[in-house]
């Protein structure tokens, strides 16, 4: 069974962390990063920050 991708939502970074299948809503690749949203204070405003973590890469920049 093939599923249509739509959208592919990546960085340089971190290759693919989500995906949007006919419903055209995105979905986080769960085997391939963790997305955590952290509360934040800026300038009295609340907001969140997201952080992502890549699980599949195992170097390290100099």
């Amino acid at each position: 069974m093939a599923i249509k991708l739509c959208c592919v939502y990546n960085s340089n970074e971190i290759n693919f962390i989500a995906a949007s299948r006919e419903c055209g809503h995105l979905h986080i690749l769960e085997d391939n990063v963790f997305v955590e949203l952290i509360p934040s204070i800026q300038q009295g405003i609340q907001s969140k920050k997201v952080v992502v973590t890549g699980l599949n890469y195992f170097d390290t920049p100099l």
